[in-house]
C-alpha cells in the first residue's frame, strides 16, 4: 500500500503538481466543517437571522450541518463505546469483547496502567461514577424517610398491637448507601448496566470530548501553521531544532523501553519556537475579563496610578501586549532564544528573574548577565562540542539571537492567565513541541509561493492565515 501511494503521489506530482495522499478522511473534513460553522453562525451580520441561529429550520445550511455532525458523532461514539466495553471488562473480570481479552492478555504492568489514565477511559470513569453516585443519593434519602417515618410511628405506637409496630428498615440493597461519596469500580454494576443507561453514559463523553477537541483543534493547528511559517523565514532555527531532536531523541531510541512515550520537557528549543511564534502570531484576537473588585494599578514608573472600579469589563488583546517594547526586546524579531539559552551542552530553560538579579548585581544588561554567566559555566562544566548550528552555520545570524533578554513569562498572554487561563496550555505546548521535534528531526520546511506575504483573516474569535502554502523535503544531513 505505501508503494502504491507513493506511486500515486509521484505521478499526481509529476502531472498536477499535487499530491493526494495526504487528502483529510471524511471525519476530519466533516469535524473542520464543524468548527468553521461555528465562526459563520456567530458572525455579526448572522446573529439575528433566524434561518441561520435556528438549527431545526429545513435549510441547506442546517442539512449540511446536521450531516457533518453525524458524521462526527458516529466515529466519536464508536470509540467511546469500545472503550467503554474494555473498561467495563476490566471492572468485573473478563471481556466483553473478545478482542479485549486478547489484549489484556499482552498487556504488562505499565500498558495496563496506561490504559487506566487514558483520557476518554477517565472520562468515562468519571461520568460513570458520578451518574451512580447521582442514584445512590436518591436511594439514601429515600432510606432516611421510611427510618424516620418508622420511628415515628414505632414511638408513637408502642404499645399498639400492630403488627407493623416492630418493623425495622431492611438495610438497603444499594451498594452505595454506605458511602455515596466513594464509589470504588466493584461498586459499578458492569452486568447488570442497561442500554440506556450506556446511551446516556457515551452521549454524555461525547459532548465533553466534542467541545475539548472544539476547543483545542482549530487553534493548534492555526499555531502551528504559524510555526510553520516563522520556520521558514528562519532556517537557523530549524538548523537549531534538528540539532537538539536528533541528540536527545537518539537518547530516547536506545534507553527507553517504550518507544512511544515523549519528554518536551527534554526539548526546550523546540518548546521555544512553539513559545515564540505564539508571542508574535496569537490566534486568539482578545479575551475579557471583569474585574471583581475596586483595583489601583501602576500605569509607569513615575509614579503613575490608575483605579479601575468593581465590574469594570476588559478586553485583552495579547498581540498589543507581545508587540510591545516594554515587555519583550526586539518584539517583532523571531528569536526563541529569548526562551532559552545553551549551556553544559545542551538548551536549558532561562530564568528571568535571576537574570535580572544578577544584571542589577552588576550593574549591565540582563541579556549581557545571561551570556557572561552561560560561558563562565560552560568553562566550569564537562567541556561537550557545541551544536553544528552554533559553530558553523548561521554564525552571524546565531550570534545576534544569543544577545537577546531573556523573556519574561508574566507578560505572555498567549493562553491568558491567572485561575481562568487556559486549561489546555499544557497539552497543546507537549503535543506542538513534540510535533516540531519530530518533523525538524529529518525534514526542511520552507514557504511553497515565491514573494508570499502573510495576510490574516479573523474567523469569530480566531485569527488564521487567509492561505499558507509551505513545502517539505529531506534533510541532507
Amino acid at each position: 500500500n505505501n508503494s502504491a501511494d507513493e506511486h500515486n503521489c509521484n505521478e499526481n506530482n509529476n502531472n498536477n503538481n499535487t499530491c493526494t495522499c495526504f487528502t483529510s478522511p471524511p471525519e476530519a473534513a466533516a469535524f473542520e466543517y464543524l468548527e468553521r460553522d461555528i465562526g459563520v453562525r456567530a458572525h455579526p451580520k448572522h446573529l439575528i437571522n433566524p434561518f441561520t441561529q435556528l438549527y431545526w429550520l429545513p435549510t441547506q445550511h442546517n442539512r449540511e450541518y446536521h450531516r457533518n455532525l453525524r458524521l462526527v458523532n458516529g466515529l466519536m461514539e464508536g470509540v467511546i463505546g469500545f472503550k467503554l466495553e474494555e473498561f467495563l471488562g476490566r471492572q468485573n473480570g473478563q471481556g466483553q469483547l473478545e478482542e479485549v481479552e486478547n489484549e489484556e492478555q499482552q498487556l504488562n504492568g505499565n500498558e495496563h496502567e496506561e490504559e487506566e489514565n487514558n483520557m476518554i477511559t477517565m472520562m468515562l470513569r468519571s461520568v460513570i461514577e458520578e451518574q451512580y453516585r447521582h442514584e445512590s443519593k436518591e436511594q439514601n434519602l429515600q432510606q432516611q424517610h421510611h427510618s424516620s417515618t418508622n420511628a415515628t410511628f414505632n414511638n408513637t405506637s408502642s404499645s399498639s398491637s400492630c403488627p407493623f409496630s416492630s418493623a425495622t428498615t431492611s438495610s438497603s440493597s444499594c451498594p452505595f448507601s454506605s458511602n455515596p461519596n466513594n464509589i470504588s469500580n466493584n461498586n459499578i454494576p458492569t452486568t447488570t448496566m442497561t442500554k440506556s443507561d450506556r446511551s446516556q453514559i457515551i452521549e454524555k463523553v461525547s459532548q465533553i470530548l466534542h467541545t475539548l477537541l472544539v476547543a483545542g483543534y482549530e487553534t493548534t493547528a492555526i499555531s502551528l501553521s504559524y510555526t510553520m511559517y516563522c520556520l521558514s523565514k528562519h532556517p537557523r532555527c530549524q538548523d537549531r531544532a534538528c540539532e537538539e531532536a536528533r541528540r536527545v531523541m537518539s537518547t530516547w531510541d536506545t534507553n527507553n523501553n517504550d518507544k512511544n512515550k515523549f519528554d518536551e520537557d527534554a526539548l526546550p528549543y523546540c518548546k521555544a519556537i512553539i513559545l515564540e511564534s505564539l508571542r508574535i502570531h496569537v490566534p486568539v484576537v482578545f479575551t475579557t475579563r471583569v474585574s471583581s473588585k475596586n483595583m489601583t494599578l501602576d500605569t509607569d514608573d513615575c509614579g503613575g496610578k490608575v483605579t479601575i472600579p468593581k465590574d469594570t469589563r476588559f478586553i485583552l488583546n495579547p498581540t498589543t501586549i507581545h508587540n510591545d517594547e516594554r515587555n519583550f526586546e526586539r518584539a517583532e524579531e523571531f528569536l526563541p532564544e529569548r526562551w532559552v539559552k545553551w549551556e553544559n551542552g545542551g538548551w536549558v530553560d532561562r530564568d528571568f528573574e535571576e537574570e535580572v538579579r544578577l544584571a542589577n548585581d552588576n550593574g549591565t544588561s540582563a541579556a549581557t548577565a545571561a551570556t557572561t554567566t552561560s560561558a563562565a559555566t560552560d568553562a566550569t562544566a564537562t567541556s561537550s562540542p557545541p551544536p553544528l548550528s552554533l559553530s558553523e552555520k548561521y554564525t552571524t545570524e546565531n550570534k545576534q539571537a544569543d544577545t537577546i533578554s531573556a523573556a519574561n513569562p508574566q507578560s505572555f498572554f498567549a493562553f491568558s492567565d491567572g485561575a481562568r487561563n487556559c486549561i489546555g496550555r499544557r497539552l497543546a505546548i507537549m503535543e506542538s513541541t513534540i510535533f516540531i521535534a519530530v518533523l525538524l528531526r529529518d525534514m526542511c520546511v520552507d514557504l511553497a509561493e515565491e514573494g508570499y506575504e502573510l495576510v490574516k483573516e479573523r474567523r469569530f474569535v480566531i485569527l488564521a492565515p487567509k492561505s499558507l502554502h509551505v513545502a517539505f523535503w529531506k534533510r541532507d544531513d
